[in-house]
């Protein structure tokens, strides 16, 4: 690759043979693929077969007073010119002087045309005895056009992509850095805070019970602070192909009984009863242990919820054959069918037959699949009006002897 034309990149792979079989088919003895500058218009030439590096630097010092090439963009037409040196039409000085000097009498130029827009170029065929123009020679020189223009939009296309995808990474990094400044800052005061409750708990021999609800309440209101700033940091990083993972061995029993003294406080603070059926010790999945147990967080916590108070969410997790899944099963109102293909986009918060939305941001169930897909498991909702809903976890079981593999996933698109 080394041709630039407004920031696309041409392949010599793609345009060469392209080049090449455009002199085949029309036998000429030279080719030019012109191209036009995106700044200010003029064409250059971008590729070309046939003649030697002196020819071609004379074709290319003399492109701009070739009137055939600027008539045939211009109004987007064939212009053939049977014998240079016998050219009497305006301009004919130029190309009768580039004849003699390149050895050339016949000449062919095709604008490179793509729909609804100016022409991308042109392509110049030389020929050195006189041009016979046939109604066979144009339709093989208009095939040969064809395929050009083919080769030279698929390298706009590519170039195109590789722009917008170097923007939104850029975009992505420059949003990571940001919610990783505004991370640190949310979090300091948030210590302070969670060190003064510490204080006051410990200071007070006998709370009422008017103290110990405000106490608690500081402390709900941190954590779904924190669990916000969690989700916004993990989503950053995700869109900036920023998150790493180790993948091993972790025990799902382990993992629940890990996440389940996290949630206690919230399903006792709702009254609603969480049982947990704990798999054996043998029930391993192949995953990374943090990003394993913040999802089952963000599954059980929903569950929590969207349950009433006096209900049960029932979480399992066993052996599928190659896979280990983990089910979360709530009692709450179940997610309309027609919203279930939503809930795993970033900022979607389900209304869920009237019932409010929820503290957060409507992350925690995107970073949730993003999570599951990075690891090579899935994410998957089951939902009924009125009876409802199961999110289920499938990860792959680990084998025994397998390494840990450390390794950093793609972007996330979205």
């Amino acid at each position: 690759m080394s041709t630039w034309r407004d920031g696309w990149l041409l392949d010599d792979g793609e345009v060469k043979p392209a080049l090449s079989l455009a002199m085949l088919l029309s036998r000429a003895s030279m080719g030019v693929l012109l191209v036009r500058d995106g700044g200010n218009g003029a064409m250059r030439a971008a590729a070309s077969e046939g003649p030697n590096r002196d020819e071609e630097t004379l074709f290319g010092d003399r492109i701009a007073s070739l009137a055939p090439i600027g008539l045939a963009c211009a109004q987007h037409r064939r212009v053939s010119i049977r014998d240079a040196r016998l050219e009497t039409s305006d301009g004919a000085d130029a190309v009768r002087d580039l004849s003699r000097l390149i050895g050339f009498r016949g000449m062919e130029i095709m604008p490179l045309e793509r729909s609804g827009a100016a022409a991308l170029g042109a392509l110049t065929l030389l020929f050195r005895q006189p041009l016979r123009v046939t109604p066979r020679s144009q339709r093989l020189s208009s095939l040969a056009n064809t395929v050009i223009a083919l080769a030279l939009d698929n390298a706009r296309l590519r170039s195109e992509a590789d722009r917008r995808r170097r923007i939104a990474e850029q975009r992505a990094f420059d949003r990571l850095q940001f919610l990783a400044r505004n991370n640190h800052e949310l979090r300091t005061p948030l210590q302070s805070i969670t060190g003064y409750v510490e204080l006051l708990r410990s200071d007070v021999e006998q709370p009422t019970e008017r103290q110990r609800s405000m106490l608690d309440r500081i402390e709900h209101s941190e954590q779904v602070l924190l669990s916000i700033i969690d989700d916004v940091a993990n989503l950053g990083k995700l869109e900036a192909g920023r998150m790493t993972y180790s993948l091993t061995g972790v025990r799902a029993a382990d993992a629940l009984a890990r996440v389940m003294s996290i949630v206690a406080p919230l399903a006792l603070g709702r009254q609603v009863h969480v049982r947990a059926d704990m798999p054996s010790q043998d029930v391993e999945a192949h995953a990374d242990g943090g990003k394993l147990v913040q999802i089952l967080i963000n599954l059980i916590t929903n569950a929590v919820k969207f349950t009433p108070g006096g209900g049960q969410v029932i979480v399992r997790a066993r052996r599928a054959d190659s896979l280990v899944e983990f089910t979360v099963c709530d009692e709450g109102p179940g997610i309309p069918p027609d919203k279930l293909a939503t809930i795993f986009d970033p900022y979607v918060q389900v209304d869920r037959r009237g019932k409010p939305p929820v503290a957060g941001f409507g992350l925690g169930l995107a970073v949730s699949r993003e999570f599951a897909d990075a690891m090579g498991g899935k994410l998957v909702v089951d939902s009924a009006l009125g009876r409802g809903t199961t999110f289920t976890l499938s990860i792959r079981a680990h084998r025994p002897g397998r390494p840990a593999r450390p390794w950093r996933a793609t972007p996330m698109v979205g």
